[in-house]
């Protein structure tokens, strides 16, 4: 399985600058809005950005606007957390980790000499989710988002939800898991978790290969509840009578890699 799901067409330099300038303006915006209202940073930003997205050797094939502003947004989000993180302007820098958006640029933009905090934080972090899906969905969007890899519009479709509820859902999780970093016993005893069956070691591989399969192995070692049978799962979206899934069915999702592979089949997403 590749970790996480990645794009691999090439694009033209044309169609690439195409593409940025069109989002020009909306980038610009949401620069603003990380920097907090510094212009100039905003543009520096976003200047940067579009280096960094004209230069790669290979670029995503986009099929829509929606998933060209997906990616341009998390391309800025995570070189803006990169940069606060080159500028050490914050004093802990392993907390954010959890900022980025997907793990692998946790990892790749995290200054080497704080790589064994990241790992442990990385640790922590699984564990959260993997404890938290049991009563709050929201840790399970986390898990599709951050350790999966899973676009936000593809959570969207594996969840049966708007894509305001699939941020509303990460952001809460980000939030906990910040909480869980600094004081775990404490939010573990106010949530009346109890503890994982399996315990794992709170670092982690340097190799980044190893450190996704390790990660990933994390994610699935416990299933939740039981499968559903192939035909339910398959009504769940392909008729829109039948209701949503509940938090223990979405925890079940995210911890079984029978029932997400018939999932992304049904909805044309690539297997794990």
């Amino acid at each position: 399985m590749s970790f996480p799901k990645t794009f691999n067409a090439d694009k033209s330099f044309f169609d690439r600058e195409t593409i940025f300038l069109s989002q020009h303006d909306w980038l610009l915006s949401w620069a603003r809005q990380h920097t907090r209202g510094a212009s100039e940073e905003a543009e520096d930003l976003v200047q940067d950005l579009y280096v960094h997205f004209m230069q790669m050797k290979s670029a995503p094939v986009f099929t829509d606007s929606d998933q060209i502003r997906a990616y341009l947004y998390t391309a800025l989000r995570n070189l803006f957390v990169s940069k606060k993180l080159r500028s050490r302007r914050d004093v802990v820098a392993g907390p954010l980790s959890i900022d980025f958006d997907v793990v692998s640029f946790a990892i790749s933009a995290i200054d080497k000499s704080h790589l064994l905090q990241v790992r442990s934080d990385l640790a922590k972090i699984c564990e959260y989710a993997c404890i938290r899906r049991r009563t709050h969905r929201a840790a399970s969007a986390l898990i599709f988002r951050f350790f999966l890899g899973y676009l936000p519009v593809e959570i969207m479709a594996l969840l049966r939800i708007k894509r305001s509820n699939v941020d509303t859902l990460v952001e809460t999780a980000r939030l906990e898991a910040k909480t869980y970093l600094a004081r775990p016993h404490v939010l573990r005893s106010r949530m009346g978790w109890r503890q994982r069956a399996a315990t794992f070691s709170g670092f982690l591989p340097e190799d980044t290969d190893l450190l996704f399969a390790e990660l990933q192995h994390r994610v699935f070692f416990d299933t939740e509840g039981i499968c559903l049978a192939s035909q339910d799962l398959r009504d769940r979206y392909q008729r829109p009578d039948v209701s949503a899934f509940n938090t223990k069915e979405v925890a079940h999702l995210t911890s079984c890699r029978t029932c997400l592979n018939e999932a992304n089949r049904t909805l044309g997403l690539s297997e794990l």
